[in-house]
């Protein structure tokens, strides 16, 4: 079955990238990956999939799990749609049709998934050949010039695919997770260590981040990329006697945030209702504030 999954990927990539060179328009991946939430993704493509009627993205996420499609760790409604997770969604979305627990065969379900991509702009499919999966060199952008500029008047990229400048490179974790991004092959990603990005959509506010406070434990959860690339979800560090794996608190300052939807991804998924505030990051992040002086204790927000 594995296989046969591998070779079904490998012939989409080959059939799909043409189309995805074709279709840019830049050249070039951009410096500044699209920023999709995760409960964008899942209401989109619980409707895609003719996966019940859900009323809410919590409950988009709950019927998605409860079919198998789902991040292998589960879904986090407001951490953003990152290479890795479009891979892991090419996989259980492939088993769930292979297995008959939705209504669609795999191509059908598969190209339903590419198309919600491709109408975000987020063309991303991920390398099945094996190669460069444990490199941790990223190629910098083509137009060198505009990069400093970028970084300055809009900000750090919450993720990028290109080697960020020296003087930012202490906010970003690497990710190596070998992906295709408009026929160009890419060894990993870099993602920023803290964020939280709002921005207002379809006339309402919402929050882009990676913590979430998880009130079982009364502690606020910073998200690690590479952590979570791994099957781990939470920061590896250690913080106030955490063991290394387990979520490590961090103080709240009273900044709202949306709703941060946790779906576990096994049947019978649920929505565990976690929702986030903003903080003041702890390990030696520091705290959600713009970038000022260089500082390695600054946090980024927007």
């Amino acid at each position: 079955m594995k296989a046969l999954w591998n070779l079904s990927v490998i012939i989409m990539v080959f059939i799909v990238l043409p189309v995805m060179a074709h279709a840019q328009t830049s050249g070039v991946p951009p410096l500044s990956q699209p920023l999709v939430r995760e409960g964008t993704l899942a209401s989109d493509l619980a409707a895609a999939l003719n996966i019940g009627t859900p009323a809410s993205e919590a409950e988009a996420e709950s019927a998605l799990s409860d079919v198998g499609i789902a991040p292998r760790n589960g879904w986090i409604a407001d951490y953003p749609v990152t290479p890795d997770i479009v891979g892991e969604l090419q996989t259980s979305i492939n088993e769930a049709a292979s297995g008959g627990r939705i209504s669609m065969d795999n191509n059908a379900a598969l190209k339903a998934f590419q198309d919600i991509m491709f109408g975000y702009n987020l063309s991303v499919a991920a390398d099945v050949s094996g190669a460069g999966g444990g490199e941790t060199s990223a190629p910098n952008y083509p137009d060198s010039e505009s990069v400093n500029d970028y970084y300055y008047e809009e900000g750090p990229p919450v993720v990028t695919y290109y080697s960020p400048p020296p003087d930012y490179a202490y906010l970003y974790s690497w990710v190596p997770y070998p992906f295709w991004c408009l026929g160009f092959s890419f060894t990993g990603f870099f993602v920023l260590s803290d964020f939280h990005v709002r921005r207002h959509r379809h006339g309402h506010d919402e929050f882009i981040t990676n913590h979430f406070h998880d009130f079982r434990t009364g502690r606020v959860i910073r998200i690690d990329a590479a952590s979570r690339a791994q099957g781990r979800t939470f920061s590896s560090s250690t913080a106030g006697g955490a063991q290394s794996g387990v979520p490590s608190a961090t103080a709240n300052s009273g900044r709202s945030c949306s709703s941060c939807h946790y779906s576990v991804p096994s049947a019978g998924g649920r929505s565990s209702g976690f929702s986030g505030r903003g903080l003041s990051g702890g390990g030696g992040r520091g705290s959600f504030g713009s970038l000022s002086g260089g500082s390695p204790g600054g946090g980024w927000r927007r």
